[in-house]
């Protein structure tokens, strides 16, 4: 069984020298948000500030596998007197009246209460997770949940193609940078303080379900003031994507709740927004694409 990986919700530490990134947590029935500000997260969670939802189909084969959706929804939660590491004094600093943006992965299909029920086949679900740069969050098409825009026809061909939907659920299964065409550079390459995946088995036989419409994934940022619309607005540019393998099929789904254009922010704000994000700490890294 996989056991959830938890996120410093409250407490943003980095545990070492090196950058960290945080890593998603799949919702079981016990814990459907952080357990750390549980009722403040509850309460942000009904009443969303901002929702982006993109289509897909889980397969192309039967009327239930058609017409998936992808729902991220973030809320501007207050937590007050949350606390981070500042990388430049090196010293713990406490927010008296500090927000954390919480977004959140919703899934929900046609038939079928829970995500086994309506998935017909062993399947896979990769969370990869990356910061990308203004460059490439602005390649992305809002109208699709294709990623064809921003990672391009070679570097997505050369994905699928190296991710083998036959093979077991690992993430190891998704290749790393330093084995795809070069011109992948050009977007897995652009983040700040790389990627991570994680991948989790679901369908037949598989140890991931939850209910239709349901969160199965949260990201929190950084905690920021109060009123500091430029943190906010940060968190509800960035690119989210996953991958779903199923049968002989591999699909790269892209969204972002905000499709406004994220170059056009000062180069101060662009370097503040850069080190917010390096902020972003977790337990463990799974796994790094990065060589």
């Amino acid at each position: 069984m996989i056991t959830p990986i938890p996120i410093l919700a409250l407490l943003f530490t980095l545990t070492s020298a090196r950058d960290q990134i945080p890593n998603y947590l799949i919702f079981n029935a016990s814990q459907s948000v952080p357990t750390n500000g549980y009722d403040s997260f509850q309460t942000a969670s009904q009443n969303p500030n901002a929702t982006h939802t993109v289509n897909f189909n889980y397969n192309n084969v039967t009327e239930a596998g058609r017409n998936w959706s992808w729902t991220l929804e973030i809320s501007d939660v207050p937590m007050p007197n949350a606390t981070y590491y500042n990388n430049t004094s090196r010293q713990n600093v406490t927010l008296p009246n500090a927000h954390v943006a919480l977004t959140t992965y919703d899934l929900s299909w046609p038939e079928g209460e829970t995500l086994d029920d309506a998935a017909d086949a062993r399947s896979c679900l990769y969370m990869i997770y990356g910061r990308f740069q203004p460059n490439v969050l602005d390649l992305y098409d809002s109208s699709s949940s294709s990623c064809d825009t921003v990672l391009g026809e070679e570097c997505l061909g050369a994905i699928r193609d190296a991710m083998r939907p036959g093979r077991s659920c690992e993430t190891s299964n998704f290749p790393r940078l330093n084995s795809l065409p070069a011109s992948c550079g050009n977007s897995l390459g652009q983040t700040t303080g790389g990627m991570a995946v994680n991948a989790y088995p679901f369908g037949e036989g598989g140890e991931v379900s939850f209910q239709n419409g349901s969160s199965y994934a949260w990201v929190l940022s950084p905690p920021y003031s109060a009123g500091n619309d430029t943190a906010f607005e940060f968190e509800e540019s960035q690119l989210h994507m996953v991958a779903i393998t199923t049968g002989s099929d591999v699909q790269l789904l892209c969204n972002r709740i905000s499709a406004q254009s994220s170059s056009g922010e000062s180069g101060a704000m662009q370097r503040k927004a850069e080190r917010l994000a390096l902020l972003l700490s977790s337990i463990a890294i799974l796994y790094s694409i990065l060589a």
